[in-house]
């Protein structure tokens, strides 16, 4: 019983974070960041996704990470279903960040929170416009999105 137990509350402290943007933004690097692992000096984009789990604390976040091509643009659907959360990451075109955040929303649902990431400062004003939180990946640790994910998935329901 006691293993039981401790499974579903191993599974009840389990966080799926999406993260998502366009090709080559930045995605895998914060990836390996969180993981503590090497950055890699070369461009390799991801196939499909890489699935990745984070422990910090007691919650387990699992990672996915996404690819940003074009061609694997049919799989994004999926990857969303049961998604508690996402790292959204920035881009110079603003309609294809509008895309990336209206299919999460529409899948994941309107509660599911989402945080904007980019290196230095946000190029357009897209966090705002949607009432989300930009993270600024060289002055923050790369943790801050998670930790700020957590925190907003922890807040009692305002509704």
């Amino acid at each position: 019983m006691e293993k039981l137990i401790s499974y579903f509350f191993f599974m009840m402290n389990r966080i799926k974070v999406v993260v998502i943007g366009e090709g080559g933004s930045g995605k895998t690097e914060l990836v390996r960041r969180i993981l503590h692992q090497p950055a890699s000096h070369r461009y390799v984009p991801t196939l499909g996704v890489d699935v990745h789990p984070c422990t910090v604390g007691m919650t387990v976040f699992d990672i996915w990470d996404t690819a940003g091509q074009e061609r694997f643009s049919g799989l994004k659907e999926g990857y969303f279903i049961g998604a508690h959360a996402a790292i959204l990451f920035q881009d110079v075109d603003r309609r294809k960040m509008l895309e990336w955040y209206r299919l999460f929303k529409q899948v994941a649902g309107d509660d599911a929170p989402v945080v904007v990431c980019g290196k230095g400062r946000p190029v357009t004003d897209f966090h705002r416009e949607h009432n989300l939180k930009y993270i600024n990946l060289e002055a923050d640790h790369p943790m801050a999105p998670l930790a700020y994910l957590d925190f907003q998935l922890k807040q009692p329901y305002a509704g």
